[in-house]
């Protein structure tokens, strides 16, 4: 629910949340940096395209090497495609499994015996945009966060209500939230089908 930030404070200040908490004699442990990003990334890690961000052709690893106190490699990636490929490593998948990031946008990470699977033009998990319903409503559009909250606001009457708001009246079984829920929940179906 924040506010985006021009492109420097964001990286600057993700760098110094990443690094808040680790005592100076323990950095030079630090073997990389990866960033996350909702947005199309280049082969080279440039962000291409950030929409929801406003941010375009964004070479966010030359903006973190000067905000960073370490000299090690940086590595840019799709916020899903680093959710996906996180797991992967953590869990050792092996067969066909998609991520689903709502966090954002809808954006999704293919893992394919947990290896990342990018596609020809490094989309291949990029679902958010695709058209789930005969009308040509994008998945996004139907189960994007902002659209689970507008829809949650509207039922409630609570204009300023949060997402963290909305999970707790979930969990407390408010009808309302639990109607938004089930029809967000048919919509992801819907989307999967499509």
């Amino acid at each position: 629910d924040a506010a985006s930030s021009p492109v420097e404070e964001a990286v600057r200040l993700a760098a110094r949340f990443a690094f808040a908490d680790v005592q100076q004699d323990r950095l030079s442990l630090c073997k990389g940096v990866g960033f996350s990003v909702p947005a199309h990334i280049a082969p080279d890690g440039t962000v291409k395209l950030a929409p929801l961000m406003g941010w375009r052709n964004v070479d966010v690893a030359a903006i973190a090497r000067s905000a960073l106190s370490v000299d090690v490699p940086i590595i840019v990636e799709n916020d899903a495609n680093a959710l996906a490929f996180g797991d992967g490593y953590v869990r050792g998948r092996s067969g066909v499994t998609l991520f689903l990031s709502l966090e954002s946008g809808v954006g999704g990470g293919i893992l394919i015996d947990g290896k990342l699977f990018r596609g020809d033009h490094g989309l291949a998990g990029e679902i958010g945009h695709t058209r789930a319903t005969e009308d040509g409503a994008e998945l996004e559009q139907l189960i994007g966060r902002e659209k689970l909250l507008q829809d949650y606001r509207h039922a409630a009457q609570r204009p300023a209500c949060r997402f963290s708001d909305f999970l707790a009246d979930v969990r407390d079984r408010d009808p309302a939230a639990v109607t938004v829920a089930e029809n967000w929940a048919r919509n992801l179906e819907i989307g999967r089908a499509s």
